[in-house]
């Protein structure tokens, strides 16, 4: 969901992200909202790695995070592109927010990145690793 100027609408597009304790994240799109458990997750993400690492190239999404105290900025190129993005978030119980996503800050974690009034509030859950492919960058 995104809140911007007071208005609220739905994502188009289901986002699933997957944070490894490594540092690194990657984000899968569901826009059929056919992804439900916890193994049709697992599924989708260890077939993004596998794909990327039999075609030697990148998935569009792939990148790493920082986490200090209730901020997390996560960076990813833009393949195409080759310019680098920040995903800037709070944590709060169970749910990660973005409130800026923008090529400015270098990744920082300063409050004038975070200033915003745009939202889109995502489930946040930790799950156990098992089972999970290595990312491979």
């Amino acid at each position: 969901m995104d809140s911007t100027s007071g208005k609220q609408t739905m994502q188009k597009d289901k986002r699933v992200y997957k944070f490894y304790p490594t540092g690194q994240v990657n984000m899968v799109l569901d826009p059929n909202n056919k992804l439900k458990s916890d193994d049709d997750y697992r599924k989708a993400f260890n077939r993004r790695i596998n794909e990327t690492s039999m075609s030697k190239g990148a998935t569009l999404f792939e990148g790493y995070y920082q986490i200090r105290d209730n901020k997390m900025v996560i960076q990813f190129v833009n393949q195409p592109l080759r310019q680098f993005y920040y995903t800037y978030t709070f944590l709060a119980e169970q749910q990660f927010i973005i409130v800026n996503q923008t090529h400015v800050g270098r990744g920082k974690i300063k409050d004038k990145y975070f200033t915003s009034n745009y939202k889109e509030i995502y489930q946040f859950e930790p799950k156990p690793v098992d089972g999970y492919l290595a990312p491979n960058w």
